[in-house]
């Protein structure tokens, strides 16, 4: 009787606060001071979490909310302020494997901001992805289904346990609780390729896992999944601890040197015994095929091989395919250009998986490919170099921007047979077209190129990073200074960057939503450092690895990368960009923004100190970061010149007279209209006019006489506001 009269005061004052929350109690009048105190929700359904953050009427309310988890920022978002109404505002759902999380909700508006009570949430179910290209998967459902026990000890049992597997299903259950044992479930898989590469995957939860002390082998691993009897094995649970509630993800991947292999689900190891309980469900199995394409040539050359030329129909060069001066003397492709200098190449279409990491690679050997030329600077002759020759590449679709990515430079002649490569990240349609090509994007050249066996292959897990909104590729040379744990954990640290630019940039965020790639590559183009897009690309040269370098310092300094922040930056270029006068410098921009939030986020007590190097190799932590505009404006704008970098020194500058708000509300306004009938200077104006507006400040008190000045002279010289 007690707890129904519990249950009614409870229900009754649910549909109090309900009607409160759905009644006006007055015409909204804006908010006048900071937003009040925020109450969050938070329900996990196997895995996928979902929240509601509640205001209550008769408090301000917010123009903007941040959701933080274990004190990282993870979601952001505009809110509409209706003071003195509720505010009832609801993030986007997402996934989490199992294990405990803290939520911390802040509402902000023009006054300051407000930070909600942590609520803590157990999710005991954690999220499963399903692996539809599985060749086998094992759910036992139907038993034992010839799987077989093998086990060092008498102390453990092996049973197919009803309810207790993903989501209330039936899994297995290896439990040793009192003998130390090294205990596991097997079972034979055939048709296997020899030389190809697997992936074994499973998900498992686990209690009381201890090890044996009179075990020798370190690290300890408890819980696994196997290939029996080989030390190939997962390491997920490596020194985790004795519990977790479930469901993990583990897997293990191997290359076939047989056609059939003993898979197996395995409590202990050999040399690591371990008493306890671990459930296993969902197997599954995965073919990841070495080679996805492969061309030799050797049935002649297909017409879905498409000649591509900067002479279009004028084009002289040729295509063929030879006999005997392949690899072993098998056929191979020519490419030649004698009479003219050309960009020429062959381009196929191959459908892959998309959002996906490949290697291409093939065999080249070129002749007399044109290393310089001349040219007469008045009466002064002058030398340049090539800047491509023959090389592999990713050609655009036709009428879209060039894809700068391709092997480094080859020019003059070396006839032997060389395997080249670069690795790419296929678009969201997966298709991409690679090339075979003899000079590049405003470079074209004479000489002849052959290439031969041409294949793409997956990229190994080995070399893939992720986090929640990034995925990086680097090799051995690239992560020699750091640790596996040290990318994803900087990785993790532009996560909050990305949030914060979306916030920037009025909650849209590019590349509809898919994870920003991070390649490393050595197909350098112009000296560029890194650029945009995704993924973004990260050079390097043989005798120069500054991303070995920057990642070390990521690890050992938290350092977020000046030049990354300064790309990311572009990727949220968005809306319409035709109000944008100058996106190196709103690039810049959005990344300090970043900075600045995040020192303001650990001043809250909610996240470490932002670190930023910058040349000469200057450490700057949050704010810091202006001192290196003030510098660039004294070298530029301080000494009578226009430059970007000064500007922006002026920008910071106001933004502290005046705050964010105004410069949200304006890149906001600007990026929802087009102003693309309109010249740089129009657009600059236009940009400080919507500032005013927004601030209440004139725009003498924005942009001084003497810089304005500085523009207009240099957009009279120049017909543009780009500096670079």
């Amino acid at each position: 009787m007690r707890k129904k009269r519990i249950f009614a005061i409870v229900a009754s004052c649910l549909l109090l606060m309900s009607v409160f929350m759905s009644i006006p109690i007055s015409v909204s009048a804006g908010a006048t001071g900071v937003p009040g105190d925020p109450i969050v929700k938070m329900l996990d359904t196997n895995g996928t979490i979902t929240c509601r953050v509640v205001l209550l009427s008769g408090n301000n309310n917010a123009t903007q909310w941040r959701l933080y988890e274990n004190g990282k920022i993870i979601q952001c978002g505009a809110a509409e302020d209706n003071t003195p109404n509720g505010q009832v505002i609801t993030p986007e759902p997402f996934t989490r494997p199992a294990g405990q999380y803290t939520y911390i909700c802040e509402l902000i508006n023009k006054y300051g901001s407000t930070f909600s009570s942590e609520t803590t949430l157990s999710v005991n179910h954690g999220f499963i992805d399903e692996v539809p290209q599985a060749i086998f998967t094992e759910k036992f459902e139907n038993g034992a289904n010839g799987w077989t026990v093998v086990s060092s000890g008498s102390g453990s049992t092996v049973q197919i346990e009803d309810g207790t597997g993903v989501y209330g299903s039936k899994c297995v259950k290896i439990s040793s609780p009192t003998v130390a044992t090294d205990t596991a479930y097997t079972k034979t898989i055939s048709g296997l390729t020899v030389g190809e590469k697997y992936r074994l995957t499973a998900y498992v939860k686990y209690q009381n896992v201890v090890r044996d002390p009179n075990s020798n082998y370190w690290p300890v691993i408890g819980p696994n999944v196997c290939i029996y009897p080989t030390w190939n094995y997962s390491s997920e649970w490596e020194n985790l601890g004795t519990f977790y509630p479930g469901w993990k993800k583990i897997y293990a991947e191997f290359t076939a040197s047989t056609t059939s292999v003993d898979i197996a689900v395995r409590l202990g190891y050999t040399g690591s015994k371990v008493t306890g309980t671990a459930w296993f469900d969902n197997v599954t199995l995965e073919h990841l095929p070495k080679y996805t394409f492969m061309e030799t040539f050797e049935n002649g050359l297909s017409s879905d091989w498409v000649k591509r030329s900067s002479k279009q129909n004028n084009s002289s060069a040729t295509g063929t395919i030879e006999i005997g001066t392949g690899l072993n003397n098998s056929k191979c492709l020519k490419i030649s250009s004698l009479a003219q200098d050309e960009d020429v190449g062959y381009a196929r279409t191959l459908q892959l998986a998309p959002n996906s990491y490949y290697k291409l690679s093939a065999y080249m050997k070129y002749e007399n490919v044109t290393e310089e030329y001349t040219v007469y600077n008045g009466t002064k002759q002058e030398t340049h170099y090539k800047s491509d020759g023959a090389n592999i590449c990713l050609y655009n679709n036709q009428g879209e921007d060039a894809i700068w990515n391709r092997t480094v430079t080859a020019t003059g002649t070396n006839t032997s047979w060389k395997e080249v490569s670069l690795l790419f990240k296929t678009p969201e349609s997966g298709r991409v077209n690679i090339g075979l090509r003899l000079g590049f994007l405003h470079c074209e050249t004479k000489g002849t190129v052959w290439f031969d066996n041409v294949k793409v292959e997956p990229v190994p897990s080995d070399y893939i990073y992720e986090s929640e909104h990034f995925d990086a590729c680097f090799d051995t040379s690239d992560t020699q200074y750091t640790t596996r744990e040290g990318i994803i954990n900087w990785l993790s640290d532009l996560d909050k960057v990305y949030v914060l630019m979306k916030e920037f940039s009025g909650n849209r965020i590019p590349f509809n939503g898919n994870k920003i790639g991070i390649l490393a590559s050595d197909g350098h183009p112009s000296g560029s450092a890194a650029y945009a897009g995704n993924p973004i690309m990260w050079f390097k040269s043989s005798d120069n690895n500054p991303i070995a370098n920057q990642l070390k310092r990521s690890y050992e300094n938290g350092d977020l990368s000046f030049g990354i922040l300064h790309e990311i930056g572009h990727n949220f270029n968005l809306g319409n960009t035709s109000w944008n006068w100058n996106d190196e410098m709103f690039a810049n921009f959005r990344a300090y923004y970043a900075v600045d939030q995040l020192e303001k986020i650990h001043l809250n007590n909610m996240g470490p100190m932002p670190v930023v190097y910058n040349d000469p190799n200057i450490r700057r932590e949050g704010t810091q970061l202006k001192y290196y505009y003030l510098i660039r404006y004294l070298q530029t704008m301080g000494q009578g010149e226009f430059h970007h970098d000064g500007l922006m020194y002026r920008l910071i500058e106001v933004q502290e007279e005046i705050g964010w708000e105004p410069f949200l509300k304006t890149i906001q306004y600007l990026s929802d209209n087009d102003y693309s009938d309109k010249n740089d200077l129009e657009k600059f104006k236009l940009f400080y006019s919507k500032l005013s507006e927004y601030s209440q400040r004139p725009e003498s008190e924005l942009i001084s006489n003497k810089d304005l000045s500085l523009v207009e002279s240099f957009w009279e010289d120049h017909g543009t506001l780009f500096t670079r």
